[in-house]
């Protein structure tokens, strides 16, 4: 890590100091990963997005059909689910992005909550 920081300090005209670099992981881990799907639906759901589209997206992962990792990168996550999706079906879906990205946004902070609170452990918070 330390030699990332001075890589990127050195970039920035100032070799020696230490400047914080901002990676973006191409893939959740494990942990990261099983907390974003047991959340997915559930803050989907509390997003407002309709039964019928929470349902789609869970047969969707069940299949394999919808690559976790892709929820969580940067750009436009609203045009992205539009692009994934079948044409046919995109005008029943539409209406919806703004809270099914709002679902995810929320599953994705819970899930990245739960991580770290597994690394302290209750047992430390005393």
């Amino acid at each position: 890590m330390r030699a990332l920081l001075r890589e990127r300090a050195a970039q920035d005209g100032a070799p020696g100091a230490l400047v914080p670099v901002r990676r973006v992981p191409e893939e959740l881990a494990p942990e990261e990963a099983a907390a974003f799907k047991d959340q997915l639906a559930p803050q989907m759901t509390a997003a407002g997005v309709p039964a019928q589209v929470v349902t789609g997206f869970g047969q969707a992962s069940s299949s394999g059909a919808l690559d976790f990792n892709k929820l969580t990168g940067v750009g436009d996550l609203g045009t992205a689910i539009l692009n994934s999706i079948p044409a046919q079906f995109r005008s029943a879906i539409e209406p919806f992005i703004p809270q099914v990205v709002t679902g995810i946004h929320e599953a994705f902070s819970l899930a990245v909550a739960q991580t770290f609170w597994i690394g302290v452990g209750p047992d430390r918070m005393k």
